[in-house]
């Protein structure tokens, strides 16, 4: 049975920041399994793309803004440089709500603007401005560093660098049987049996059911399906807007090649499984597209897609070593940040994994 320092099972944005991570602290055997047939298939793959700072802990904020720092400034060893597009984004909502999003940013007072509506339109183009006007919004917090960027590539910077410092990825490997003997975990995959003292759950939705019985979250982590739809273009789109977030609704939309990407911001729990898309979700996008877009009596969706995003109740991340199971490292419950807040995840999992090996 092969035998390695680290075990991270999942390749998604959890798993790939943590052994990228990892690699660069510590030269020892690291295996990386992913149980589908290429990396970033589900969650990490699915999402919209956004970069967030404004979101609702400020825990949460400090490993976004990490995460946007570097790709700002990237690492030398990262591929795809300037894949980030600072586009900014605007927040629609009352004003306390707004206001405690912004107070949980790093640097809110040079990042974001929080204003009156009426007023903020008036800092854009009459193309963005024109149509936004329509919406009902007492304030809205503009944050000019906030942009969207391609999940693939953002997720191939962490995984290449890893594997070229020695990190075996094996993909098709769910893992079937998991067990602990003395203070290895003992892993039966479909490639094969492995060991190791250390073992990551960075398996997103999956978390939970792959530890039953052995480890156990301190909170209870939830999956729940979101739907994503893109629409063709209009004359009326400019690629260059912000994307647009209404809170109190949850909703949001960002231009996307010559459309549109939208959420209805529909949440609903699910077991862990591939996602399918409910037809009934479409109505409730157009009823609030229809609300913005007066102009457009029919808006046309090219296509459609869900993804599970897992949260704790608390909505805490869940990046600690379980409290009974030694040995056993949780890098789960991002709630939807997993491409925001990746490379932040990765530093600080990775650093809790080397402050163990060192002890060894």
């Amino acid at each position: 049975m092969p035998s390695f320092d680290v075990i991270i099972i999942g390749a998604g944005f959890a798993g790939g920041a943590t052994a990228y991570h990892l690699s660069k602290i510590f030269s020892g055997r690291i295996l990386l399994l992913e149980k589908e047939n290429e990396i970033g298939v589900h969650a990490s793959g699915r999402n919209a793309g956004l970069l967030r700072q404004a979101v609702e802990r400020a825990d949460t904020a400090a490993l976004i803004a990490e995460t946007r720092d570097a790709l700002f400034s990237p690492p030398d060893d990262w591929e795809t440089r300037g894949l980030f597009q600072a586009q900014g984004s605007l927040l629609l909502g009352d004003f306390d709500t707004l206001q405690t999003l912004r107070s949980n940013m790093k640097n809110a007072e040079k990042e974001a603007d929080l204003l009156a509506f009426e007023a903020l339109l008036k800092k854009f183009p009459a193309s963005i401005s024109k149509t936004l006007s329509r919406m009902e919004a007492p304030y809205a917090l503009h944050t000019k560093r906030d942009g969207v960027l391609d999940p693939k590539l953002l997720l191939e910077n962490f995984i290449k660098p890893a594997l070229r410092r020695g990190v075996v990825l094996k993909l098709n490997s769910e893992v079937r049987e998991l067990k602990k003997s003395g203070d290895i975990w003992e892993l039966k995959t479909d490639e094969g049996k492995f060991s190791s003292p250390i073992l990551v759950n960075a398996s997103g939705a999956w978390a939970a059911p792959l530890a039953a019985g052995i480890a156990f979250p301190r909170e209870e982590l939830t999956p729940f399906r979101r739907h994503l739809y893109l629409s063709e273009g209009r004359e009326e789109i400019d690629p260059s807007w912000p994307f647009l977030w209404d809170i109190n609704k949850e909703f949001y939309f960002r231009p996307h090649q010559e459309g549109l990407l939208w959420s209805a911001g529909d949440e609903d729990p699910q077991t862990p499984k591939n996602p399918e898309v409910d037809p009934s979700v479409k109505k409730i996008l157009l009823e609030k597209a229809a609300a913005i877009f007066q102009s457009l009596p029919i808006l046309r969706v090219k296509k459609s897609w869900a993804c599970l995003r897992t949260k704790s109740r608390s909505g805490r991340f869940l990046i600690d070593w379980d409290e009974e199971a030694q040995g056993f490292l949780w890098v789960a419950a991002l709630g939807g940040h997993g491409l925001s807040a990746s490379f932040g995840v990765g530093r600080c999992a990775a650093e809790k994994i080397a402050s163990v090996l060192e002890k060894k």
